[in-house]
């Protein structure tokens, strides 16, 4: 009977000791649309839900869990959870970012009488990319971040009136773009207030 008692105490303190999940940080991949989550959640599966939405597992080990991340709509940002036989996580929030802006080019024209600048075309870019803005401690170092898929860039001519929605880019990977594509990436310094972007790359030909 004592070797009994013995054993069910040995199972139920294993059971408290359980390793419940926690998570530490989130990071998105956007050329591979997967979302990277990293704490300690133990070896046994669970699932991973934001919002109400449930991601599809790629891969799960006790340091890092893979997830499929949707591009956009449901399941594309919000508060991340993981679940287990152990127990659920701490509820991090994977927040979405939007930036418009538009970057005209003139042409100097010069009749001899006077010098004018004429609006010949421009581009206009809408980006949006997902970051976990604490996943450093107390904000010290720079957050990097890449414009998501459901970003676009979009040819301006003739005026702000005149924006041809099929004559557009096609997002890239900012380690590989061709022709009509447009990738942008950047960091973002929560301590100092900071945006900067390191990447805006377009490769188009204006006939």
């Amino acid at each position: 009977m004592k070797y009994i008692l013995a054993i069910l105490i040995f199972f139920c303190s294993a059971i408290l000791h359980a390793q419940q999940p926690s998570i530490s940080y989130l990071m998105c991949d956007e050329a591979k649309s997967e979302l990277q989550i990293h704490g300690s959640f133990g070896n046994a599966p669970g699932t991973v839900t934001i919002e109400d939405t449930t991601l599809g597992v790629v891969s799960w080990s006790d340091s890092l869990i893979i997830c499929d991340l949707p591009d956009s709509g449901k399941g594309a940002g919000g508060g991340v959870i993981v679940k287990n036989l152990n127990g659920m996580s701490n509820n991090k929030i994977l927040s979405i970012f939007y930036l418009g802006m538009d970057r005209l080019f003139y042409q100097l024209i010069d009749t001899g009488h006077f010098r004018q600048y004429f609006f010949t075309f421009g581009i206009r870019w809408f980006v949006n990319w997902r970051m976990d803005i604490l996943m450093n401690d107390s904000l010290k170092t720079d957050i990097p971040f890449e414009a998501s898929r459901s970003s676009s860039c979009t040819f301006i001519k003739g005026g702000f009136d005149h924006v041809n929605p099929n004559e557009k880019f096609h997002w890239a990977d900012t380690s590989q773009y061709g022709d009509s594509t447009f990738s942008f990436s950047g960091k973002l310094n929560f301590k100092n207030y900071l945006l900067e972007v390191l990447e805006a790359k377009l490769r188009f030909e204006i006939a």
